[in-house]
């Protein structure tokens, strides 16, 4: 579905013109993803304001914003950290290969996080799933359209299958600024990566050679 190649990603310009870079961006989903909704599953790039989405705290949600970036290859090959994350079928629930940027939450459900923060779901970075169940970087094409999708509230979607990722509500400079009404802890990258590990030694992988552990 998606062409990569071996350019890096650079910067996005959205339908009102203004320059974004990938980290800027946070959260989205690429074309070709679905979403799902009360009518069935929807590709995200069909969905409008007004249209419902299901979550899983909240049942059906209206969303109330929808933003779309268009993001450009950069002259630069070597950012790296820039580029997106593949998750082969299965690896989250996923019912086929799906793309996540980097900085985009997903929730996951292990032993391991209800051993360490006492409850089995937690919300990690993308990135930090790298070398999971073959969850790996790749290089972009030249041309990817993100849409970000916003609810009143934050929300966790259910995306191409089971997996589930965190849809930001549109939020202000002093939202941002100052992490008000934050619904949904993201754990940061140190204590992800270490979930992660444990999630592999629970998966077997790091006994038959499969998987790793980061230094």
């Amino acid at each position: 579905m998606f062409a990569w190649n071996d350019e890096t990603w650079g910067i996005a310009a959205n339908v009102n013109g203004q320059s974004l870079t990938l980290p800027e961006i946070g959260h989205g989903f690429m074309t070709g993803s679905t979403i799902a909704t009360p009518n069935g599953w929807r590709f995200v790039e069909a969905l409008s304001v007004g249209d419902e989405v299901m979550t899983f705290d909240g049942g059906a949600q209206r969303i109330v914003d929808i933003r779309r970036h268009y993001i450009y290859t950069h002259e630069s090959h070597d950012q790296i950290e820039y580029w997106p994350i593949h998750v082969p079928t299965g690896a989250l629930s996923n019912l086929k290969d799906m793309m996540l940027l980097p900085n985009q939450a997903v929730m996951i459900e292990s032993d391991a996080a209800e051993e360490v923060y006492g409850d089995p779901f937690a919300l990690v970075p993308a990135a930090s799933l790298e070398g999971l169940r073959k969850i790996a970087r790749v290089k972009p094409s030249p041309r990817v359209e993100v849409i970000s999708l916003s609810c009143a509230r934050d929300q966790i979607l259910f995306t191409n299958g089971n997996t589930l990722c965190l849809c930001r509500k549109s939020r202000d400079m002093m939202d941002e600024l100052f992490g008000r009404d934050q619904s949904y802890r993201i754990l940061p990258m140190d204590q992800a990566e270490l979930l992660v590990d444990l999630m592999e030694i629970d998966d077997g992988l790091i006994a038959s050679g499969q998987g790793h552990l980061r230094a």
